[in-house]
């Protein structure tokens, strides 16, 4: 594996120590027993064809596109005008007040992508369509992913040949997952605070994620479906996306955060067999990008770093 930089941040002021992430096997066995690859591989097979321009216009706006035949989504997307040929981001996130309009980068385009549509709460997102896997709210958010970074690169004015991929909370295990289903399209990946769709412990336990909770303790009413339903979650754990990450990726994570506890974490961070890098708040709990300060400044250095090929982030 390449060099790794783990580094422990104080919220105010700013202090880089050693950290030292739990220990797990570096070849993880796969939590869904059958066909992981062929699901998404039949999955991915169900996106259609983009326009070769559907992206145009410098101005900033929504824009509409099909993801399947039956599925549609809605995105911001900010041109980036004389500066396309840097790395075009996807900030993928999950509430509405989470995203657009905070200060980053002028020097590339963005797409601003809500991964579910709705207020339903979490754990029925996870559960809807379920355990008929075909219908599931999350495969959707994965193909959505997916399809918006071809969406990105139909823009005329855009040379980059890859595009960096930005996630908040579960966003942040959708964006993994993209990068691992296409990683000859995706330049980067930045996991803030990454809620995992479900996964085991390395000791068997359940995640203690209180979505996943939430999810455990409804399905344990009907044992005859529950096993059913925790199988076909496991075709959206992050466990099995980020052992296929090839594109640089940086974590952060909180060692507050009771919604993607900083354990499970430092867990998926073992699985990355790519260059990675991490970096923990302390006292910071479950938040968006845009609430976090410090972000649009490490991003700006992480990119300064990482898309030149020298050593990366070393404090914000």
């Amino acid at each position: 594996m390449a060099h790794q930089i783990k580094l422990r941040v104080a919220m105010c002021p700013a202090v880089a120590l050693g950290l030292a992430a739990t220990a797990f096997a570096a070849s993880v066995p796969r939590t869904c027993a059958d066909d992981f690859d062929q699901f998404w591989q039949r999955s991915l097979s169900a996106t259609v064809a983009l326009a070769p321009s559907a992206l145009g216009g410098e101005a900033p706006g929504w824009v509409s596109f099909d993801v399947t035949t039956t599925v549609s989504a809605e995105g911001y997307y900010c041109p980036g005008g004389n500066h396309a040929t840097a790395t075009p981001i996807i900030f993928i996130y999950e509430d509405e007040g989470a995203a657009l309009h905070f200060a980053l980068p002028a020097d590339r385009s963005y797409l601003y992508l809500r991964w579910r549509d709705g207020d339903a709460p979490l754990a029925d997102w996870y559960l809807s369509g379920l355990p008929d896997r075909r219908a599931c709210s999350l495969r959707r958010a994965i193909l959505t992913g997916c399809q918006a970074v071809d969406l990105v690169r139909t823009d005329p004015s855009v040379q980059a040949a890859r595009v960096g991929l930005v996630g908040d909370g579960f966003g942040a295990v959708v964006a993994l997952a993209v990068a691992a289903l296409m990683p000859e399209r995706v330049a980067f990946v930045i996991a803030h605070q990454p809620r995992p769709a479900y996964h085991r412990l390395a000791d068997g336990a359940v995640s203690s994620c209180p979505a996943v909770r939430k999810i455990v303790q409804k399905v344990s009413a009907d044992p005859k479906s529950s096993d059913s339903i925790l199988s076909a979650l496991t075709y959206f754990d992050a466990i099995n996306f980020v052992p296929l990450v090839e594109a640089p990726t940086l974590f952060i994570a909180g060692d507050a955060d009771r919604e993607a506890p900083l354990a499970e974490v430092l867990q998926l961070y073992d699985c990355l067999r790519c260059e990675c890098d991490l970096v923990v708040f302390e006292g910071l709990e479950h938040c968006p990008t845009a609430s976090l300060a410090a972000f649009p400044e490490l991003l700006r250095r992480w990119l300064a770093q990482v898309e030149t090929g020298g050593r990366r982030v070393t404090s914000p």
